[in-house]
């Protein structure tokens, strides 16, 4: 196990090339579609809201966002992704800790929006404006089908400090034949309406900005210890708040990131293994070496104990890491429903350029996706994704998406 899951330490040393370029290229926001230009004619996004039974509670909502004059305005341009009267209850009776039911009229959720306070006020807002693109009206048959989606700007401007109008939050929306996605929300409704000033698109449920970066979720979930051990041990020697460094791209705000997280569970299982066959080699017999295994990985601590370095060097740690990682923002609607291969961190030098790399696949429940599996070229079978609190599969943040998986992967025999 001299080198671990890579051949040479030449190889280690492009993939921190490789990752540097990577990090320091991920750009903010993507224009891949064009802004077509629509003579303003017929009735605005405004009034159309306005006129839809179904979308009064987000007319309200849009008024109380300090949107109302611009949507009405047909000199503006806008994409609206609107999510109607039930998916905003669903929302809203979450976000008033039990004041409100789903099952109450839209009359008391008037009420409610009218007499939230600034806080709430201020939440609600950004919602707002994270269903909206300023400036572009984006039918759907212009979306582009590129993989794993395209990156576009909303209203939703980063909060204090960051003010800066021009720094906004994202949004992906994606193509597939005849299928549409914002985020992980499907887009049941394309072209809901045509306006002066717009294209209106009807989604079932609402966006949520992703309120913390991937490194601070991580950093934050229970599950994640040893994956957080091991960042730490792959990043022996670097500078962790620049690029190379892995927990540098975790917490860079512009990254665009894919992270295959293995739980802590997963984690124990393999090292045990490993660390077994490394003492078998040195000549233990197996159930003294199966005990001392057991006993070392028992807690992240195996990442930063100097007698197991030479099994979980830095090289053999920072390649292990490298392959869970995806080099680009990829929800769970975004991958096929039949397994397919997909390069991560680890191709991005000349050595492992022909690595395979993963094969992923999701499955769906109608339009939403409600599962995926992800395997490693030597993973004996499938691992599985864990749904998150709210049912979705993936785990957003405001540098990308993270899956919570139940085996490690592994790119090479030790």
């Amino acid at each position: 196990m001299k080198n671990g899951f890579l051949k040479n330490k030449v190889a280690m040393m492009a993939l921190v090339l490789s990752l540097s370029i990577l990090i320091a290229c991920n750009k903010n926001v993507d224009d891949p579609v064009p802004n077509t230009v629509v003579a303003p004619t017929g009735k605005t996004i405004g009034q159309l809201l306005g006129e839809n039974s179904d979308y009064s509670l987000l007319a309200a909502l849009v008024e109380k966002a300090g949107l109302k004059n611009a949507v009405l305005d047909s000199s503006k341009s806008f994409t609206v992704f609107a999510p109607n009267n039930n998916a905003i209850k669903q929302a809203v009776s979450i976000l008033s800790g039990g004041q409100l039911s789903t099952n109450d009229p839209d009359a008391k959720f008037l009420g409610f929006f009218s007499i939230a306070d600034a806080n709430t006020s201020l939440l609600l807002s950004r919602v707002v404006n994270y269903h909206v693109i300023p400036g572009l009206k984006i039918k759907a048959g212009a979306l582009s089908d590129t993989f794993p989606n395209i990156q576009l700007p909303t209203n939703f401007i980063i909060p204090e400090p960051n003010t800066n109008p021009l720094v906004r939050f994202s949004i992906f929306v994606a193509r597939r034949q005849n299928a549409a996605w914002v985020n992980n929300i499907p887009v049941t409704l394309p072209d809901l309406a045509v306006a002066s000033n717009g294209v209106i698109h009807g989604i079932p449920a609402v966006l949520l900005p992703p309120n913390q970066l991937m490194g601070d979720a991580i950093k934050n979930d229970p599950e994640l210890s040893y994956l957080r051990a091991a960042v730490a041990r792959a990043d022996s020697g670097l500078d962790v708040k620049k690029s190379p460094s892995f927990q540098y791209a975790l917490s860079e705000p512009l990254a665009s990131i894919t992270v295959f997280a293995p739980k802590d569970d997963a984690f124990r299982t393999i090292l045990t293994t490993l660390i077994k066959q490394a003492l078998m080699k040195q000549g233990a017999d197996e159930p003294t070496a199966s005990l001392t295994a057991s006993f070392f990985a028992a807690t992240p601590d195996v990442f930063s104990n100097q007698a197991l370095y030479p099994v979980l060097s830095a090289n053999v740690v920072r390649a292990l890491v490298a392959y869970h990682i995806l080099g680009k923002r990829c929800f769970a609607n975004n991958f096929p429903t039949t397994p397919d291969l997909f390069k991560t961190l680890l191709n991005l030098n000349s050595l492992t350029a022909a690595h395979p790399g993963v094969s992923v696949s999701s499955s769906f429940t109608g339009p939403f996706a409600t599962g995926l599996k992800v395997k490693g070229t030597l993973n004996p079978s499938d691992a599985s994704a864990a749904p998150t609190a709210t049912g979705a599969v993936e785990n957003h943040t405001v540098n990308g998406v993270y899956y919570k998986i139940d085996q490690v992967l592994i790119p090479f025999l030790p």
